[in-house]
């Protein structure tokens, strides 16, 4: 009878940790009913319990979902999200160029999470709460808005300790760039201009040192060579650059939408004279770490850090 009792024990056990190891996500709280949560834009949204499907409109919302060990529930994503590799095989509903709203409402997602950064006239948003369907927004200006970002996702999800994990561990490692730059020498921080495209034929965009861009920037030890407090990103004359002489010019290259913006800089004559040009101190970037606001935005943060270590050298 003993023996019968201890199996049933066993039994119990080994079918709770199988139940368990099946939850997406690894659920570490379990809420259960009707729940609220304040977005980044101030709006109170309504979950039935933890969501069991989920949509990102952003490369980095999906990175951030995956990160969080949640892509089992993810049903649907952009098609600029390619990282990581396993996000090519989740469907692709919404582009640059607009929403796929009738297949997101045939998938039935219980949430979908949207950056309002890219939604600025709010347009998609209107399309898509017509509809009927629930959606998060985040509106992220800064690395630790970014941080508290993938806290609330992962208390909405369910994986509130994941979540607080991860982000400390980023802060970690914000703290210690931060601990770097100040160690460099006294003085003006070396200017640094984030030229995210540049044709040859129309003014650069930039961008705006009011965003998460300027923060990278001044986090890594530098400040911002020009100075604008609108939009993500914006277009600015030659010759305020010129004004603002950036010592560094870091320029975005992406795999998905590859641009000539460095060469064109290096080889445009009317910028000789700026220290960047002059100096050869214009670098491409991967976009997905510099542009993108998600969780590899701290290997963006590190490397921006190493270029301005190389100028403190003089290398």
């Amino acid at each position: 009878m003993k023996d019968k009792g201890l199996v049933r024990i066993l039994l119990a056990v080994v079918i709770t940790i199988l139940f368990s190891s099946m939850t997406p996500g690894c659920l570490d709280d379990g809420p259960v009913g009707s729940r609220e949560f304040v977005d980044d834009m101030g709006v109170i949204v309504r979950t039935d319990g933890v969501p069991s499907s989920i949509v990102t409109l952003t490369p980095a919302l999906t990175e951030i979902v995956f990160l969080l060990g949640l892509e089992n529930v993810l049903v649907g994503c952009d098609s600029d999200s390619n990282y990581p590799s396993e996000a090519d095989k989740i469907e692709k509903v919404s582009s640059w160029s607009g929403l796929n709203s009738e297949r997101i409402v045939e998938l039935g997602p219980d949430l979908i999470f949207m950056d309002n950064t890219l939604d600025a006239s709010g347009s998609r948003y209107a399309e898509l709460t017509g509809l009927g369907l629930n959606v998060y927004r985040t509106h992220p200006r800064t690395l630790e808005d970014i941080l508290e970002n993938i806290e609330a996702i992962s208390e909405i999800m369910g994986v509130k300790s994941k979540g607080e994990e991860v982000a400390n561990s980023m802060r970690q490692r914000i703290l210690s760039v931060e601990g770097q730059a100040s160690t460099d020498p006294a003085g003006d921080p070396p200017s640094v201009l984030h030229v995210v495209y540049y044709d040859g034929t129309d003014d650069p965009w930039v961008m705006a040192d009011s965003t998460f861009s300027g923060d990278l920037i001044d986090k890594a030890g530098g400040k911002a060579p020009i100075r604008s407090g609108q939009g993500l990103s914006v277009q600015v004359s030659l010759e305020r650059i010129i004004d603002g002489d950036p010592d560094i010019i870091i320029c975005s290259q992406s795999s998905l939408w590859p641009t000539r913006t460095r060469e064109l800089l290096m080889n445009d004559t009317r910028l000789s004279g700026v220290a960047a040009v002059s100096g050869s101190r214009i670098y491409e970037i991967d976009a997905d770490i510099i542009d993108r606001t998600g969780p590899r935005l701290i290997d963006g943060l590190e490397r921006i850090r190493a270029l301005i270590e190389d100028f403190h050298k003089g290398d």
